[in-house]
């Protein structure tokens, strides 16, 4: 997490430690915090919304990856494994609760 761009992770346009930094996050709510299922969705789709519409082109709005193309990261960080993996996670702990 020595990565300068971290520190921009939750800026309105997503950068390269996006999807790293909202697994964290969500990580820290869902087991640290012990927030509901209700309360790490609604971070999820916050960020997804927010992402979704941080420009006209529709950069944000796919699975996130790499585009070597471009040199850049696309999609909405929300649709990446990580985010992706820590939410269920998060589901099972709670369920299992």
């Amino acid at each position: 997490y020595h990565e300068p761009a971290f520190k921009n992770a939750f800026e309105c346009s997503p950068n390269q430690c996006s999807d790293q930094a909202l697994s964290i996050y969500l990580g820290w709510r869902g087991f640290k915090e012990k927030c509901s299922q209700s309360t790490v969705d609604g971070i999820q789709v916050a960020f997804k919304l927010m992402w979704n519409d941080a420009d006209g082109s529709g950069t944000f709005h796919r699975k996130w990856h790499y585009n070597e193309v471009h040199g850049q990261y696309e999609g909405n960080p929300v649709e990446s494994v990580d985010v992706s993996d820590t939410v269920v996670s998060i589901r099972h702990k709670i369920n299992a609760v």
